[in-house]
Order: structure tokens, then sequence, then C-alpha cells
């Protein structure tokens, strides 16, 4: 079964349950796929100024400054993954809505 197929049995199917609508799977799953990494880019930075703080606010104690580095050097490792994983998702998604 091609994509085409599978598409046009959905769009049967949502105008025969009333709930029709113009955009398509891939549409709809790039929205969703963008918006939940967007959404984990700012829990990542929200981190990241969290760490600041933590740091700023130390006053000399190691081991909170230990724990803010921590955090920030992770909150930066996931945006970096979260950076790759939207640009791999973007070109996947623009290769199959191109076909």
């Amino acid at each position: 079964m091609a994509l085409g197929d599978a598409q046009g049995m959905f769009e049967q199917l949502g105008a025969s349950a009333g709930i029709a609508s113009d955009q398509n799977v891939q549409t709809i799953a790039s929205n969703m796929i963008r918006a939940g990494l967007a959404l984990t880019g700012v829990v990542l930075l929200c981190l990241i100024i969290y760490g600041g703080a933590l740091w700023m606010t130390a006053g000399g104690v190691d081991k909170k400054v230990i724990k803010a580095k921590t955090i920030i050097g992770r909150a930066i490792i996931g945006f970096a993954i979260v950076v790759t994983s939207y640009a791999i998702t973007s070109f996947v998604i623009e290769s199959l809505t191109s076909i």
C-alpha cells in the first residue's frame, strides 16, 4: 500500500465521520513533532537559566557549584540533541512531503 493510498483512505474516513480536514497526515505529524521539540527546547532553556541562578547564588560552596555545572552541562547536551532531532525531522518530513 502506497502512502498516497493510505492518505486517500484517511480522507474518506474523515469525510464519512464529518471531521474532514484539508491537512494531510504528514502535515499533522510534522506540526506535532515540531511543537514537542519546541516545548522541549523551552524546558531546556529554563534548566540553563536555573543552573545559572544556582551557580550565582552558590556563594562559593563547591557542592552547589558542581550541581549547577552539572545542570547546565546536561541541559546544553539536551539542547544539542533537540536541535539535531529538529534538523533530522525537518529533513525527513520535507523529503516525505515532496513525494
